[in-house]
């Protein structure tokens, strides 16, 4: 998948991401609820965008920033980067 973007074959690439974000929601560990999936979930939001499919892109971006939006505010590296000390 990541040649096929980096070759720019975007069309090519998005049914990949798509079977790959699919697998990922299946497997026990990694469920909808994971940072893992909501990182699949922008990757193919990216790739949908590449292709002019805005809305399917938005629908997955909002997804995936409620899934990692805890995880990312919670973490030291966010705290850093927003000049904040973590608890």
């Amino acid at each position: 998948m990541l040649g096929l973007t980096q070759a720019g074959k975007y069309g090519e690439a998005v049914p990949l991401a798509e079977r790959f974000t699919t697998t990922i929601e299946g497997l026990g560990n990694y469920g909808p609820d994971s940072v893992i999936y909501a990182s699949a979930l922008n990757n193919l939001a990216s790739l949908y965008s590449r292709v002019n499919r805005f809305s399917e892109a938005e629908r997955l971006l909002l997804r995936s920033l409620a899934l990692q939006g805890p995880a990312f505010i919670s973490s030291p590296v966010a705290h850093r980067r927003m000049g904040r000390r973590s608890s």
